[in-house]
């Protein structure tokens, strides 16, 4: 029931990334200037890239305390019997979530701005062409769905990022444990060993948004 629930978790998670991805990109990208597009894509995805980073450092600290705090026996890492509190990191990201999932929602549909954006032109001239109903919006959206498999920039784009996560998911997932075991390394330390990967990664994108904008 517990890996039930944890499954759960993660796969909610996976939802609300996933729009992300879907929609905050396109967001960005529709509501600044197209000289500036890059350079603000490139904070935005490197500060994604820190998170993670982050995250393996409050993972570390959580797990320097035991796993119900304030009840721990005699006992100290790297006994036997010694467990972290590895829930603490969830409540602690969940709480923050809930503070700011509210602020954005409040972002309206479109930033107001004088610039003429692409999306605002194409609104309207594709005014007439808006599903009016929710079968319209599903035929809709499959021809959309239909129209990106016939384009092959998109499909193999696509394919290359798949093949990327293929390979850098268990990286990025076990290197952490990978310094516990290989180095000798407590869990509380390993985390914090992880943590330059993640910041090396996320300058590299800052810096080549930067890059590409000039």
């Amino acid at each position: 029931s517990g890996m039930a629930i944890i499954f759960i978790g993660f796969f909610i998670t996976g939802i609300g990334t996933s729009f992300f991805f879907s929609f905050g990109i396109p967001y960005i990208d529709d509501n600044v200037p197209k000289n500036a597009s890059p350079a603000v894509l490139g904070m935005v995805l490197g500060a994604r890239t820190l998170g993670p980073g982050l995250g393996f450092v409050l993972g570390s600290a959580s797990l320097s305390l035991y796993v119900a705090p304030g009840r721990a026996p005699d006992l100290s890492e790297g006994d036997d019997g010694w467990l972290g509190a590895w829930w603490l990191g969830f409540v602690v990201v969940g709480s923050l979530l809930a503070i700011i999932a509210p602020v954005l929602a409040l972002f309206p549909q479109r930033l107001p701005g004088e610039e003429q954006t692409d999306a605002l032109r194409r609104e309207k001239e594709d005014d007439q062409s808006e599903p009016s109903s929710p079968a319209e919006f599903v035929e809709h959206t499959l021809a959309c769905a239909g129209r990106l498999a016939r384009n092959k920039i998109y499909v193999f784009n696509l394919l290359s990022a798949i093949s990327f996560l293929i390979g850098f998911v268990g990286f990025g997932t076990f290197i952490p444990k990978y310094f516990e075991f290989h180095f000798r390394q407590e869990a509380t330390k390993s985390g914090y060993a992880s943590l330059g990967s993640s910041v090396a990664t996320g300058l590299g994108v800052i810096i080549s948004g930067q890059v590409i904008a000039r």
